[in-house]
Order: C-alpha cells, then structure tokens, then sequence
C-alpha cells in the first residue's frame, strides 16, 4: 500500500513538472527581457500587459475595543 501510494505522488509530481513547462515562452524569444534595463529596448511588463482603471488609495484607522476610531493618544487607554 505504501509503495502504491509513493508511486502515485512520485507519478503526478512528475507529470506537474512535465505539463508546466511552456514551449512558448519568453526563453524561446532572443533578447527579449522586460526589465527596462538599457539594452532591453526599453521594454518591461507594461508593454504587455496594460489598461484597467484602477483607483486606489490608502486609508488606516486605529479602532479602540468598543470600535470607536482613535484620534487622538491618552495614556494608559
């Protein structure tokens, strides 16, 4: 039983590695880094992949136990 079962996880880790490889990739396109570094034609992750409107802002409250929002700090509360 335990040999099955060492099989079966040795067998589906191998086809993982197997089925996540990508012939496609970027290692089958010469000099094409998308660090914005010179010499990488100035290209990086924008290029590719860009768009969506996507406001986005910070907001940081201190809350008390009773949920109260703390504004101001009174020592030993």
């Amino acid at each position: 039983m335990k040999l099955k079962f060492t099989f079966a996880v040795l067998l589906l880790m191998g086809l993982m590695t197997f089925l996540m490889s990508h012939s496609g990739g970027r290692a089958t396109q010469f000099d094409a880094a998308n660090t914005g570094a010179p010499g990488d034609n100035a290209l990086t992750c924008g290029t590719c992949h860009n768009g969506g409107s996507f406001g986005t802002s910070i907001e940081i409250s201190l809350i008390d136990s009773d949920g109260n929002t703390v504004s101001d700090y009174i020592a030993g509360q």
